[in-house]
C-alpha cells in the first residue's frame, strides 16, 4: 500500500538511490526510480511524484466552519466525577500536563497563549497523555471525554482521519504519535529484524513451484 505522503528531501534521497541503482545494475534510470519507490512502499515512481506535488495536508486550513468540538469533558486521574474544560491549558492541566498536539492552524478566536480547541489533535493527545478518548454521540452531553481513570487506545485510522476533519482522505499528520507497537511493514522490511527472514522465507516459499503454498498451485 503507498504511503500517505512524501517530502522533497524524502524524494532527493530516493532520487540519489535510484543513480546509484542504476550505476550497479546497469538499469535504465526509469527502471531503477520504479525500483527504489517500490521498496519506499510507492507503487511507483509516478505514485512518489504524484504525492509530491501534494501540499501536506497539515498545512492546509482545515478548521470546522462551526466549533463542535469545543464541548470537552475531562475524568481527572484518581476522581469519578467529570468536569468540563474550556480551554486546552485546562485540559492539559486536568491530564498531568501533557503537551499538547494541534492537527490545524489557528483559528479567529485563538491566541497564542490560548488556542482554540478545534485546533486540538485529540488522539494523539490522549495517546501522549496515556488515557482514554471517547468521542461522543448523539447521545453523549459531549463531543469529547478524556478519562485518565482508563488507558489510552488505539482508534481505527480511518475513524481518527474523520473526527479530526479530514474526511477520508488517505493522511492522518499525527498518526505515528498515536501507535504503540511497530509496523509490521517496517519490521519486515529491516533485514536486521527477525520478521525480515519470516517474511522472506514466506515469499519464498510461495514463489516455490516445488511447495504446496506456490502461488501458482493448483489443487487436486
Amino acid at each position: 500500500m503507498d504511503q500517505p505522503h512524501i517530502t522533497a528531501t524524502a524524494v532527493e534521497k530516493l532520487k540519489r538511490a535510484a543513480k546509484s541503482h542504476r550505476n550497479t545494475s546497469g538499469f535504465p534510470l526509469a527502471a531503477a526510480l520504479d525500483h527504489v519507490a517500490a521498496l519506499a512502499g510507492y507503487s511507483n515512481w509516478k505514485r512518489v511524484t504524484e504525492l509530491a506535488a501534494k501540499p501536506p495536508l497539515i498545512d492546509t486550513h482545515l478548521l470546522p466552519i462551526k466549533h463542535r468540538h469545543l464541548c470537552t469533558w475531562v475524568v481527572p486521574k484518581g476522581s469519578m466525577q467529570l468536569k468540563q474544560v474550556h480551554t486546552v491549558s485546562e485540559l492539559c492541566e486536568a491530564l498531568g500536563a501533557p503537551t499538547p498536539i494541534f492537527i490545524r492552524h489557528a483559528c479567529e478566536i485563538a491566541t497564542p497563549d490560548n488556542p482554540c480547541f478545534c485546533q486540538l489533535d485529540p488522539f494523539a493527545t490522549a495517546m501522549l497523555a496515556g488515557v482514554a478518548l471517547d468521542i461522543g454521540d448523539k447521545y453523549d452531553f459531549w463531543n469529547y471525554l478524556f478519562d485518565a481513570s482508563k488507558p489510552a487506545r488505539e482508534y481505527p485510522a480511518w475513524q481518527k482521519r474523520v473526527v479530526v476533519g479530514l474526511g477520508t482522505s488517505d493522511h492522518y499528520p499525527n498518526e505515528h504519535l498515536t501507535t504503540r507497537n511497530n509496523n509490521d511493514r517496517s519490521d519486515t522490511l529491516n533485514p536486521n529484524n527477525s520478521a525480515h527472514k519470516a517474511a522472506t522465507n514466506n515469499r519464498s516459499s510461495q514463489m516455490n513451484p516445488n511447495n504446496t503454498r506456490y502461488l501458482g498451485h493448483e489443487s487436486d
